[in-house]
């Protein structure tokens, strides 16, 4: 079983494994396409988290490696090398190296941001700091506010200094309570994301409360990052929260602690159904462990599973790639998603799609393995999500939905539909991540801002012991006849079953062209018969 699954696995990543190897070849001097991150908003700002592979965004040249090219494992060029001892040893850079820094780092996000008509008036930005750059931390403040002119939440710039402030945060014992707020209209703050595992997900908190204050600050005299301060508590310390339920002020007292390790969360439930918590997308290793112990489940109840329910609750995303990959598990054949994506004045649209495996795909599966296989992509199914499942959440959520392989319960998603790249700026030395995607599910539903809306929709109530949401879930796999709603998106009109290229599409309009021919003529010649009737047979 362990060798077949690693078989599964290899042949699930192959296209990335491909992807990979392409950007490795790429020839220098042309940017590259880096992998992109679609994690939620849980993990915006400072708090943009990504694996040790992701790549370094901008750069001309810039292959995809680890953030200290020194520690690449492949020989460098004795010039190269000391290009980056330069920067990793903070020399002094000439004004015209940091005017051509900035002017890379503009080139690159004119080149790569998913909005074109966004950046209408971006190329004011090109030329505006010419001849003013003399630090360092001129640079990185030009960039910064380059970047937020675009009004994107994941198009952003992190300075060096910001990043040094985060980590002494941390270094100091500071935790996040777990709460991303929203700026509203009329200058309060609402919760926008829950983190999983934070003191404001185990509390009755829920997306969309408005907060009014934190420790006795009022959040609408503050600024976002002021705001975003405050929920960053020492461990072990309370935090009074003042936030607004049924119309009335209710104060809340959150603890500080560290967020629960993003961990699996697996049990096999009476009746033969297996659950399963996928906390996010950040690697290749969460989807083999996933596997791993779905199949160890599979074995202890009898070589069988009588349903599959797959918890996204609270997962923020993580890489396209596995999100694609993951989601082929569960289906024989169909669409997964399409995306789209900009290089220059050329947009690339893509769309991936499952085929269905021969026996010789699967390598060298016995019955075992092949039974496990059909339990993938044929057992009763059910996806758990709420507001905070988001990013590469939401692509197998749409998958998954669109193509009525699962019932979907909860509540409605996130809405994220874009995704970002992001890396170390070798240049400046900040953190930078530009929008370079967006997508969109099987039946072509922009789920932006909207989010995925369940099939079952089950609130969970404030307070309860009770995990309402996964008993509806069970009922749902063990109700056969529970079918899965229309993908949204999809028009109901069946003009959209007929593809105009076919040949009997083409023949039948030929046929009932000459048909109406036909029809005239006989009319005409009826006509004429009763014309030539009443005039007597003149």
């Amino acid at each position: 079983m362990r060798k077949f699954l690693t078989s599964l696995l290899v042949l699930c990543f192959a296209a990335m494994s491909t992807v990979s190897v392409t950007n490795a070849q790429t020839p220098e001097k042309k940017p590259v396409n880096p992998i992109i991150i679609i994690m939620g908003a849980g993990t915006g700002g400072d708090t943009t988290t990504a694996d040790e592979n992701t790549p370094v965004v901008p750069g001309a040249g810039d292959k995809a490696k680890p953030v200290n090219p020194l520690d690449s494992g492949g020989p460098l060029p004795e010039e190269l090398k000391k290009f980056f001892q330069m920067f990793s040893q903070q020399a002094a850079l000439t004004p015209q190296q940091l005017e051509n820094i900035y002017k890379s780092t503009w080139a690159q996000v004119n080149a790569t941001y998913y909005d074109h008509a966004a950046l209408k008036d971006f190329g004011a930005w090109k030329n505006k700091y010419d001849g003013k750059l003399t630090t360092q931390a001129e640079l990185e403040a030009a960039i910064k506010e380059m970047m937020a002119s675009l009004g994107d939440k994941w198009t952003f710039y992190t300075t060096s200094e910001e990043i040094k402030q985060s980590t002494a945060q941390h270094n100091a014992g500071l935790e996040p309570l777990g709460m991303m707020f929203k700026k509203n209209a009329d200058g309060t703050y609402s919760i926008d994301y829950v983190m999983y595992g934070t003191p404001a997900q185990k509390s009755i908190l829920r997306k969309g409360d408005v907060v009014k204050s934190i420790n006795g600050k009022d959040l609408a005299a503050l600024t976002p990052q002021e705001v975003e301060r405050l929920t960053l508590v020492k461990a072990g310390d309370e935090a009074q929260v003042v936030f607004v339920l049924d119309g009335q002020d209710q104060t809340l007292t959150l603890k500080s602690a560290p967020a629960d390790a993003p961990d699996l969360n697996a049990k096999l439930l009476p009746g033969g159904i297996a659950f399963i918590r996928l906390p996010d997308f950040s690697g290749p290793q969460v989807i083999q462990a996933f596997v791993s112990t779905l199949a160890e489940m599979h074995k202890a109840n009898g070589g069988k599973l009588n349903g599959i329910i797959l918890d996204l609750r609270g997962n923020p995303g993580g890489v396209f790639d596995l999100a694609r990959q993951f989601s082929s598990l569960f289906l024989a054949e169909g669409v997964i998603v399409t995306s789209t994506t900009r290089n220059g004045l050329e947009v690339k649209e893509e769309r991936f799609s499952v085929v269905k495996a021969w026996p010789h795909d699967l390598g060298d599966a016995d019955a075992e393995d092949l039974a496990f296989i059909r339990t993938l992509e044929t057992a009763p199914m059910a996806v758990l999500v709420d507001g905070n499942s988001a990013s590469s959440a939401e692509i197998v959520t749409g998958a998954l939905k669109d193509n009525g392989r699962a019932v979907i319960v909860g509540e409605t998603t996130w809405g994220k539909g874009v995704g970002y790249s992001s890396g170390r700026h070798r240049g400046a030395g900040g953190w930078i991540s530009v929008t370079g995607l967006s997508y969109l599910t099987p039946s072509g539903y922009n789920l932006a801002n909207k989010g995925i809306v369940p099939n079952i929709e089950v609130a969970q109530p404030r307070g309860s012991a009770l995990d309402v949401q996964l008993d509806a879930a069970i009922k749902a796999v063990k109700d056969a006849s529970v079918t899965p709603a229309k993908p949204q998106g999809q028009q109901s009109s069946p003009l959209q079953l007929i593809d105009p290229s076919s040949v009997y599409v083409q023949a039948a309009a030929i046929a009932l062209f000459l048909l109406i021919i036909v029809c005239y003529g006989v009319h005409l010649h009826m006509r004429a018969q009763r014309e030539n009737k009443k005039n007597g047979g003149k």
